[in-house]
């Protein structure tokens, strides 16, 4: 099964912006069309503190639960 390039772009844009956030604290997920937060996400951010999250514009059903427990001191954006 072949993917779209723009599902390869959209995966690089998810990792890069989880990078930055190891060394920000802020991990803005905004407008990158999310339907669901993977949990390689909580995987690269590992030990790292993340205070502030941004989930704006993205495809979303439901806020992911999970997130609370991995980033206890994060606010949102």
């Amino acid at each position: 099964m072949a993917f779209p390039a723009s599902a390869g772009r959209g995966v690089t844009q998810v990792i890069d912006r989880c990078e930055a956030a190891k060394t920000s604290g802020f991990l803005d997920l905004s407008s990158c069309t999310l339907m669901y937060i993977a949990d390689a996400i909580y995987l690269v951010l590992k030990g790292f503190e993340v205070t502030k999250v941004s989930l704006r514009n993205n495809c979303l059903k439901k806020f992911p639960k999970k997130m609370i427990g991995k980033f206890p001191n994060a606010t949102s954006k």
